[in-house]
């Protein structure tokens, strides 16, 4: 019952998120990607969470790779936002390059996970 409430949590979280977007005007486009829902919007950077994607880019490498980290999401379980999340979404905000940020390891797990 309680990870169905952490997964209900995640998924209002990201529609909320989505909405706001799509409010703003700033989503282009909606496809389906292997299991999961990608969002092409005017965003940086990209991000995946509660099964969905949504990214400035529709290019297979993105995607895969933002698909890689809904695998984590799915691995991990609810240390996925200690592990991953929250240690991605600070390397990218304060990295000085995205050299630096995509060497962490939960980066170079996400692209091999994606790429599988």
């Amino acid at each position: 019952m309680v990870i169905s409430m952490i997964a209900a949590a995640k998924t209002t979280l990201v529609l909320i998120c989505i909405c706001f977007l799509g409010v703003t005007g700033k989503i282009d486009g909606v496809i389906m990607y292997r299991d999961s829902i990608a969002i092409h919007a005017d965003i940086r950077p990209a991000f995946a969470y509660g099964g969905f994607i949504v990214s400035g880019t529709s290019s297979e490498r993105f995607l895969s790779h933002e698909y890689g980290h809904l695998i984590q999401e799915r691995t991990y379980g609810p240390l996925y936002e200690a592990l991953v999340a929250l240690p991605s979404l600070m390397s990218v905000l304060l990295s000085d390059s995205s050299e630096t940020h995509i060497r962490r390891w939960f980066e170079i797990e996400a692209t091999e996970l994606g790429h599988q």
